[in-house]
């Protein structure tokens, strides 16, 4: 096995990528521009490198190949468009597989030793001292072959080792097959290609992509027209491949028309069947698609029948008690009213229905005399009467209702009282009985009670007299009074907020402790200290033309003035919020004389929430009113009259 020295530091893996020829970078292989193909060696003239030698290697492969050469020389002056660029490009490339080389020639010299290395610095030197730019390549090859090393088997024998060197296409290369060079795709019809590049040298394998050929996908309909029962439908049928999309077939198929679609059944000569009489209709289907007619069918209906109503009766006699009735019975049909059946039917006399007993010419009872009646039966039907006899009832007799209080004295609470107990008949009210019933004294009923009360003030004692008195007589018990004292209740003292100002704009107040029974305030406190709370602000009422007034304090929202020859107004600033938030922007101010309601000057609004307006020369006369005007929108305010003196 053959012993491979790795570099220490970041080039820790040189001595296999660069020292053997490792996978070169992509760019190694190709410019920045498109992708091209790159060549598999270096160069044609070198297809395979020379035998390795340590001490003497051959380096001619360092020199550009005749190739090379004869392309640049057959131009022989002006090369053509394009040509200086791919020129560029070749000299480039062939400059990255100098140093690849370099590194790799670099990096088994450092193993076979300090003359090795030598010889190969001294051959690395002369070949690319063509190029005066190449010297600080060859110094950085050089300090990379030099940094310190450990070794490590590569896995190769010394035969594997010589034939990846001269890249023998059978060497056991280790292509990246995970990242092939793809250089035009396969498709359904072209072949495609690509290169695979060995881990370890770099050589390229090139292999040919086999055109893979359509696959059919699922048929699919375009054109479809649908088939009627009045002609026939169609379809193109297209196959196309599922990988490109390319249309392999298409093929017209013809649908067989439809069969009619039948509708709903039409009944027409429709003759209705009476009792007696066969009726009947004609029945047509028609195709619900185009109208034509599929079938006709003639369809009898039976005669219904005649249909029994209930029977009615005619030529009624009714039976009474004492004499037979009759009446016939005739069946007519329901449909045609035609009479079906009549028959005569006799009916038996009723005889006589007795009715509940009444009572007639009845003598009622007393409590001390007997009564009677008679007790008669009519008939039901014809109210003759059928029986008729006297029923004698007994005397009553005294029915006691309940006792009653008569002559009643009432006791008290030390004398007796009394009453007579009076029981009278129920009926006829006559008295069966009277008794005096006597009833004992009450006595007295004793309660305390508070009297002569003199209630207990913050800072003097209150008091009572409690004494026993009778609930009835009011008679008071003797020795049971005695007087009660209450102590004094104290202060009781409590912050209460007293206001000095309280308007819509301003709330002035101050704190003070007062008792809450008396109402002294608390000697103990501070002099109390005024402050200020929020103002609610005014409360604008609406009328029909804007806002006036404060509801709360009836503040007027617009005041006017004389000052000379001015007329002064103020607004205040809460109105002008107030119409802000209602969506009604300021739009003029006028000045109005208000005996002919003509206005004589007009001010402007200064941003500000008062201003003035001049009054003109012919108006400055004694006596004269005026007013001013504030315009929101289509809503306006008047101030107060204002009157020159």
């Amino acid at each position: 096995m053959i012993l491979l020295k790795y570099r220490y530091r970041c080039g820790i893996i040189d001595a296999v990528q660069n020292g053997f020829g490792g996978a070169m970078s992509e760019e190694g292989f190709y410019n920045q521009e498109t992708p091209q193909r790159p060549e598999h060696n270096i160069a044609p003239e070198h297809n395979t490198l020379p035998e390795y030698n340590p001490v003497y290697p051959d380096v001619t492969f360092f020199k550009e190949s005749s190739v090379t050469t004869r392309e640049e020389n057959i131009f022989q002056g002006e090369p053509p468009a394009g040509e200086a660029r791919r020129v560029w490009r070749e000299k480039k490339r062939k400059e990255r597989e100098r140093y690849s080389l370099l590194q790799r020639l670099l990096g088994l010299a450092s193993r076979g030793g300090a003359a090795v290395l030598a010889a190969v610095v001294v051959v690395s030197a002369v070949s690319f001292a063509q190029d005066g730019d190449n010297a600080g390549t060859i110094r950085k090859a050089v300090r990379s072959a030099q940094r310190p090393a450990f070794t490590q088997q590569t896995g190769y024998d010394p035969d594997a080792l010589l034939r990846l060197w001269q890249r023998d296409p059978d060497a056991p290369h280790k292509y990246d097959t995970e990242h092939p060079v793809v250089y035009r795709a396969a498709t359904c019809t072209q072949d495609g290609e690509e290169e695979l590049i060995c881990l370890e040298c770099g050589v390229h394998s090139h292999s040919i992509l086999t055109a893979g050929g359509h696959r059919e996908g699922e048929p699919v309909k375009e054109n479809e027209v649908a088939a009627t029962c009045l002609a026939e439908g169609s379809y193109v049928r297209i196959v196309r491949c599922s990988v490109c999309g390319e249309e392999l077939s298409r093929e017209t198929i013809t649908i067989a028309k439809a069969d009619h679609t039948p509708a709903e059944p039409e009944i027409t000569n429709e003759t209705e069947p009476t009792c007696t009489e066969e009726g009947g209709y004609e029945e047509i289907i028609v195709c619900s698609v185009c109208g034509e007619e599929i079938s006709r069918n003639k369809i009898t209906v039976e005669a219904k029948g005649h249909t029994p109503e209930e029977a009615i009766k005619e030529h009624e006699r009714e039976a009474t008690c004492t004499q037979a009735g009759s009446y016939e019975e005739v069946i007519l049909c329901a449909d045609c009213g035609e009479e079906i059946s009549r028959r005569t039917i006799n009916v038996a006399a009723l005889g006589h229905e007795a009715s509940a007993p009444v009572r007639e010419q009845e003598v009622e009872a007393t409590c001390t005399e007997p009564g009677h009646y008679n007790n008669v039966v009519y008939c039901s039907r014809c109210n003759e009467v059928m029986s008729s006899t006297v029923v004698n009832t007994a005397a009553l007799g005294h029915s006691a209702a309940a006792a009653v209080k008569e002559q009643e004295v009432e006791a008290s609470c030390e004398r007796a009282g009394s009453y007579q107990s009076v029981v009278y008949c129920s009926r006829c009210n006559e008295e069966m009985s009277r008794s005096t019933v006597t009833t004992a004294a009450l006595g007295h009923d004793y309660e305390t009670v508070r009297e002569n009360e003199e209630e207990a003030t913050c800072e003097s004692e209150g008091g009572y007299e409690e004494v026993k008195v009778c609930s009835r007589c009011g008679a008071e018990l003797a020795g049971s009074r005695t007087h009660v004292t209450t102590a004094a209740l104290g202060h009781n003292y409590e912050k209460v907020k007293q206001y000095e100002t309280q308007t819509c704009t301003l709330i002035q107040c101050y704190d003070i402790w007062l008792c809450s029974r008396c109402g002294e305030a608390d000697p103990d406190q501070t002099p109390p200290v005024a402050y200020e709370e929020p103002a609610p602000g005014h409360q604008w009422s609406l009328t029909p033309h804007g806002y006036t007034s404060c509801s709360v304090c009836g503040q007027s929202a617009i005041d006017a003035w004389l000052n000379g020859a001015y007329v002064v107004y103020s607004i205040d600033s809460t109105y002008m919020e107030a119409m802000g938030e209602a969506g009604n922007s300021f739009s003029a101010v006028q000045l109005v004389f208000v005996d002919t309601n003509s206005v004589i000057n007009s001010g402007g609004y200064e941003g500000g929430y008062g201003s003035n307006i001049m009054i003109p020369d012919e108006y400055r006369e004694p006596g004269g009113r005026l007013r001013v005007d504030f315009y929101f929108g289509n809503y306006y305010i008047s101030s107060n009259i204002v009157t020159i003196d």
